[in-house]
């Protein structure tokens, strides 16, 4: 599944290769993914990383954190908000008896604090529940600036000292500090659930729909967002401490930030999610956060990879732009479903270069999609048509969006090739006291997809080597339909 809104957390989806060989484009379209491959290759760190950083562990626990996160933008955050205007104009004095209680009254007005509110809350200011009793949000923000004020209260000193470090940062978040934090972290939570099974796509897609619709609209670019964010997690790190082997670094959080809007295809500008920011005024306001020689560094080696890259493919006939229509294909019609119905047990992906190629395939590279591509494409001489689009291998069978084609062997030195329209296509899968699923096109074997004693917990590897077929085809009968499904489906897409 796909939404713009995992933009918003896609500093925690940043990766080394985002900056590699890969067709820029492709990269980009990856970070909309609600369940990138790399993520579901990593599934058990994602579920320890929900619940050592959000003890989340249930559908019911994600909902509830979530619920937690959102009512911080109630009460705590618009205080911080006005406290920081406060801040602006009385300074770190601002806590002794005389200032404070001046600003208190010049800011901590039923006016001016509605104001903030509404500027938090698209002008609908909810009521919220203190233990039994509903109370005016009004008079809780209010009683949290006071808190804040008070000579006492260590946060309050705290936080002035974090407005004098973060100056820059909070003028730029648009009077809307810390907020988008929130809003990057739910995004990454929701989705992540989504990827372990906690949330359902439908119930992913309406909670991002929800989160991600009140930044869209609380806020006016990139530029204000992540100026927030970073305030967010800068607070994170300077108010709390919070580490762990999960919990990202502040740095590291805006280095990320850097990294994508430094990106060749920068993805901030490619999906219609504040069209109009400024990724130059951005990259401006992170580079005193940030060391900007060795960020430049990155981008000429990712650059001079991008183009060694080119002229590999172009040595070969391929050009970025059609690697990149391969990838997005294979990720639309197989590698998406297949992760969907749990088939990405069986399958190969290659994390640098996002590459499919079936296990048991005839080449001996497991990881290369063009190679063994182009060496048939010169052998028996294949002319893709000019829509025509290659975007999977196995096992001397080119799977394209109009036909496959099969290099068959004709007698020991010569070869012939078979293209079969898809329409005429028919698959079967059939499970092997060996230990692998046969994938037959037309009766002749494909791919050998293996399985082993995780996929039939309850019997050793012995015991499996010495089932028959059917009793194996009935215990993996779950992948075997969906294999059937999966294949099923293609051939219905490209039969039109």
């Amino acid at each position: 599944m796909q939404s713009k809104y995992t933009l918003l957390c896609s500093v925690y989806r940043y990766q080394p290769f985002m900056r590699t060989v890969l067709n820029p484009e492709a990269i980009a379209q990856d970070l909309l993914e609600t369940a990138p491959a790399y993520l579901l290759r990593f599934r058990d760190q994602i579920v320890e990383a929900l619940r050592s950083n959000y003890g989340v562990r249930s559908a019911e626990t994600t909902l509830e954190i979530l619920r937690d996160l959102d009512e911080e933008s109630y009460v705590v955050l618009p205080a911080y908000s006005i406290l920081f205007e406060m801040y602006r104009e009385y300074g770190k004095e601002l806590r002794s008896e005389g200032l404070r209680g001046r600003a208190l009254e010049k800011y901590a007005s039923t006016a001016e604090i509605k104001k903030t509110l509404e500027h938090f809350h698209e002008g609908e200011i909810p009521v919220i529940t203190d233990g039994s009793q509903p109370v005016s949000l009004v008079v809780a923000v209010g009683n949290e600036l006071r808190s804040l004020l008070a000579p006492e209260s260590k946060q309050g000193e705290k936080l002035l000292g974090f407005f004098e470090e973060y100056q820059t940062s909070l003028v730029a978040s648009e009077g809307l500090p810390f907020l988008a934090f929130n809003y990057s972290r739910m995004v990454d939570i929701i989705a992540s659930a989504g990827n372990v099974g906690y949330l359902s796509e439908d119930e992913v897609g309406e909670l991002l729909e929800h989160i991600g619709g009140h930044a869209e609209r609380l806020f006016s670019s990139w530029n204000a967002f992540w100026a927030s964010a970073i305030i967010g997690k800068a607070w994170q790190a300077y108010g709390s401490g919070a580490k762990g082997k999960y919990i990202i670094e502040a740095k590291d959080y805006t280095l990320g930030i850097y990294g994508l809007a430094s990106m060749q295809a920068t993805p901030f500008k490619l999906f219609g999610l504040w069209e109009g920011s400024d990724i130059e005024a951005l990259k401006a306001l992170l580079a005193p956060l940030v060391d900007t020689k060795a960020e430049e560094e990155l981008g000429r080696k990712a650059r001079a990879q991008l183009d060694e890259r080119r002229a590999y493919l172009s040595k070969r006939g391929i050009t970025l732009e059609l690697e990149g229509k391969a990838l997005q294909l294979a990720e639309e019609c197989f590698l998406r479903p297949a992760r969907a119905s749990g088939l990405a047990y069986y399958l190969k992906e290659e994390g640098l270069t996002r590459e499919l190629v079936f296990p048991q395939d005839d080449e001996g590279c497991d990881y290369n999609f063009w190679s063994p591509l182009t060496k048939w494409q010169r052998k028996m001489k294949i002319a893709f048509e000019a829509d025509e689009v290659p975007f999977m291998y196995a096992k001397r069978h080119i799977f394209t969006n109009k036909w496959i084609y099969r290099v068959r062997r004709k007698s020991l030195f010569f070869k012939e090739l078979d293209r079969i329209e898809w329409r005429e296509a028919d698959f079967s899968f059939m499970p092997s006291g060996a230990g692998w699923i046969s994938c037959k096109l037309q009766g002749e074997i494909f791919a050998d997809l293996l399985f082993g004693k995780e996929r039939i917990p309850d019997k050793t590897t012995w015991q499996i080597r010495s089932m028959k077929d059917e009793e194996l085809a009935e215990i993996l009968t779950e992948d075997l339909t969906n294999f059937r499904t999966a294949f099923a489906e293609l051939v219905t897409r490209f039969s039109k």
